[in-house]
């Protein structure tokens, strides 16, 4: 008779339970403590499919996702997790799972732990690391640990695990999932151990990672874990936090058992582990997956500045596929069609970083040779072809490009009024807006990354021309031939917002109410008074075509201008204090750039002057078209937020939400399927509150710069000091100009803080958001940019010197210190350190 629940002392065949419930039989049998435990068998899965409905549609499902084919995957896929939802397990199971959790109520245990073991799961070659779902603290119920099991077999079916799964050699069954039930451990401490040093590789040291409580908050990263390095020979920590005196003879145990285990089971192990004053445990055991040479270096540089926030579950949900398609359907374009199998952007720790490994992998297809190793005659003729058919791709790509752009601009307004919100809709047709807008994501997306790289390379080539061929002119720069264009449509809502400034300027009641009130209170005393109410139509009208802006664009669960406007007032009123003329300072910049221009050019003779004037228009439309083509994203982001917040106070009033914008704490895969079955509880209060506090936690917790990925380890790498001094910074110049002021250090750009006129903005990034706040500045400093990031645009186009990718500059200067920012060759030079008088 077959069996739907065994006992790990039961478990001989691997395709029985999984491959994570294996290997805690294998511990078990080895005399290593695990918790009492028992496995649901990949039997029960199947019989459960099939008396959902799905089983034959198993089988297309894992052919889509090895084919690649997203439009089958999506289909199939809603249909397994609606069929997922079904009621009840089969009576067969109901009846064995009833009696193992009799059997476990009988030895006092009354808390469970509900976790995945699919086919091939913790495999040498592939892991599922962290893909899979686990519940916690589960009561020892039939029909809670029921709804459990669905919930842990429901999440073999995410979109992440199609993603994982294209990207490896799977087993044809690999969805076919075991689920391990165990008691629950309460621990005085818990971690991980990883049994070769990830960040050194050294083979003769671990690393052991260690919280109070449950080892579940260290690795959603809801803490910041103490960290040691142990050396094998005699498993003494020799770097990192020494545990408390009190502490050691614990973690000692903790230690032995892992060297213990690993010696076991044989080769490299990640192990997660619980212990008590009574016990050490371990709870599960993962061989190693990524090989010595495999290492991945992820970086905030180029998403740092774009989504500087944790992301929500929906908005991971939605620019985990936007980004990474977007950024293969680039290089399909130029001949490329291996995918990085890790992806260009990856999520740590709720913040989204972006794969520098992968990325200069495929840069080096455009380079006729690499350096430190050396290479035949017909190896370097094979990369010469290969690098020739690339650029060659990639320049017949960049001529068709600005046309592509061009048509998807045009088409983009009425698209975006087609699916417009509106607040009669029901949630059906919401929820088909919603999946239309994403469509347009996707293409706008495309045109976006495509346009950055290419923007990039033209930008570059620029600037070694004008390196040698105007080399006696140092002022010539690619950053003073840029500034001033006038094209960038996100420098838009700065100037007007300074254009209804200078008009409450030249009403003296109007000015007073804007120079003695606080922000906050400022659009209640505008009605007040005749002149206010004759202002409030300007503001409305600018709310009316800028209102899609806001702080955090990307995310959002930040709000838009249209739903709190109050930025905006402060931003009137800081213009109304500075006194900044914002239209004398881009003519000034104008006429520079149209000098420069002129000067270049009658330097060049003819054949050079051609090439010099096809490469400067380039860059012009690409540097300028990357930005518009973000701006009607946010637009589309806007609307998508409204179809977002409609369905959520459809679900706030059935009580399943708090509040609407608890909707983003869903995937979209979740909300799809709720809308789909409506007596579903896949969207509940209990789920929302978890990931916002979970969310909470990951904000609160430092986040590095740069991480090393080995095998199922993430490292935070950090940065040695460069040892500048202390007087000079140095970083990229980005927008040319010099220029002296007070460091005023913006933390949150919904709080600037009196940013006055003559100020020298300082920050960790900048956004189109942030645009409003560069008219008073005098120059801009930043962590996180680069020659072509929003910031550098926007403060060419408004003629401010910038000096990005300046490492801690928010913690090396202070607030009121006199600095010289020379956007020419990036150096900032600290005049005063405290505020010139």
């Amino acid at each position: 008779m077959k069996r739907f629940i065994l006992f790990p002392e039961e478990v001989s065949e691997k395709s029985a339970v999984g491959g994570k419930a294996v290997q805690l039989s294998r511990l078990q049998k080895a005399g290593i403590a695990v918790p009492p435990s028992f496995f649901i068998t990949v039997s029960a899965f199947d019989a459960f499919a099939e008396s959902a409905g799905i089983a034959s549609l198993l089988e297309a499902y894992g052919a889509a996702v090895k084919k690649g084919d997203e439009a089958e995957v999506t289909r199939l896929r809603e249909k397994i997790t609606e069929g997922l939802e079904y009621p009840e397990l089969p009576a067969e199971i109901r009846e064995e799972l009833r009696d193992a959790l009799l059997f476990f109520r009988k030895k006092g245990i009354t808390k469970l732990a509900v976790r995945s073991s699919a086919r091939g799961e913790d495999a040498q070659s592939f892991s599922f690391a962290g893909l899979f779902e686990s519940i916690l603290n589960v009561e020892n119920d039939l029909n809670k640990i029921s709804e459990a099991v669905r919930l842990v077999w429901r999440s073999g079916f995410d979109r992440r695990i199609g993603h994982y799964a294209q990207k490896k050699v799977l087993p044809d069954d690999w969805y076919r999932m075991g689920v391990i039930v165990q008691e629950m451990i309460h621990p005085r401490f818990s971690g991980v151990f990883f049994s070769v040093d990830p960040v050194s590789g050294a083979q003769n040291k671990a690393l052991l990672e260690y919280t109070a409580g449950y080892a579940e908050q260290l690795v959603q990263g809801q803490v910041t874990p103490e960290r040691c390095v142990v050396r094998h020979s005699d498993r003494r920590i020799v770097e990192g936090s020494p545990p408390d005196e009190a502490d050691v003879s614990l973690l000692n145990r903790v230690i032995d058992l892992c060297f213990e285990t690993q010696n076991k089971l044989g080769g490299a192990i990640d192990l997660e582990w619980a212990a008590d004053e009574r016990q050490v445990f371990i709870l599960q055991a993962r061989p190693i997956t990524t090989a010595a040479g495999e290492d991945i270096l992820w970086t905030d540089e180029n998403v740092g500045e774009v989504i500087p926030d944790i992301v929500t579950p929906f908005s991971w949900s939605i620019l985990e596929p936007i980004t990474n398609e977007g950024f293969r359907w680039f290089l399909k374009r130029i001949g490329i069609k291996k995918y990085p199998r890790n992806g260009l952007f990856g999520l740590y720790e709720g913040k989204v970083y972006f794969n520098q490994t992968a990325f200069r992998s495929l840069l080096n297809r455009f380079y006729l040779s690499q350096t430190g190793r050396p290479i035949s005659a017909p190896a370097k003729l094979l990369q010469l072809t290969r690098s020739l058919f690339a650029v060659s791709r990639l320049g017949l790509f960049s001529l068709t490009l600005p046309l592509r752009i061009k048509k998807i601009r045009q088409s983009h307004g009425g698209t975006l009024r087609d699916v417009s919100f509106n607040e009669e809709t029901e949630i059906s047709p919401s929820l088909e807006y919603v999946r239309r807008l994403l469509r347009l994501h996707n293409r706008n997306m495309a045109l976006h990354i495509s346009c950055t790289i290419v923007a990039e390379l033209y930008y570059q080539m620029l600037a070694k021309l004008c390196s040698a061929w105007l080399a006696d002119k140092k002022e010539l720069n690619a950053d003073v031939l840029l500034a001033g264009l006038h094209a960038a449509e996100s420098a838009e809502s700065g100037r007007a917002l300074w254009q209804i400034a200078q008009k409450i300027k030249k009403t003296p009641s109007l000015r007073s109410l804007f120079e003695r009130e606080d922000s906050v209170d400022l659009q209640q005393k505008l009605m007040e008074l005749e002149e206010g109410r004759a202002l409030l139509p300007d503001i409305e009208a600018f709310l009316d075509r800028y209102g899609h802006g806001a702080l955090h664009e990307f995310e959002l669960y930040y709000p838009r201008w249209w739903e709190d406007n109050r930025y905006i007032f402060k931003m009137l009123q800081t213009y109304v204090r500075s006194g900044s003329d914002l239209e004398q300072q881009q003519r000034e910049t104008e006429q520079r750039r149209n000098k420069a221009r002129e000067t270049a050019l009658s330097r060049l003779h003819p054949p050079r002057k051609w090439f010099f004037q096809f490469i400067l228009r380039r860059t012009e439309i690409f540097s300028t078209q990357r930005e518009n083509l973000k701006q009607d994203f946010i637009r589309a982001h806007s609307e998508l937020k409204k179809h977002l917040l409609h369905i959520g106070r459809t679900w706030q009033a059935e009580q399943r939400l708090d509040k609407a914008d608890d909707i983003l704490f869903f995937t979209l895969d979740e909300i799809e399927q709720q809308c789909g079955d409506a007596s579903a509880q896949v969207i509940n209060r209990d789920t929302a509150q978890m990931r916002m506090e979970r969310r909470e936690g990951q904000s609160a917790a430092p986040h590095p710069k740069k991480l090393l990925q080995r095998g199922n380890r993430f490292i935070p790498l950090d940065e040695a000091e460069t040892g500048a001094s202390v007087s000079a910074l140095k970083g990229i110049g980005c927008s040319a100009g010099v220029a002296e002021g007070r460091v005023k250090i913006i933390v949150d750009p919904a709080n600037p803080d009196n940013l006055q006129k003559g100020d020298i903005l300082v920050a960790v990034s900048t956004n189109p958001g942030w645009t409003p706040l560069f008219v008073p500045a005098a120059a801009v400093v930043t962590e996180i940019g680069g020659a072509l990031s929003h910031g550098a645009i926007i403060a060419r186009e408004y003629g401010l010197p910038m000096v990005t990718a300046v490492e801690n500059v928010t913690t090396k200067l202070k607030d009121g210190m006199y600095i010289r920012v020379n956007g020419f060759n990036g150096q900032i030079t600290i005049l005063e350190t405290t505020e010139k008088q």
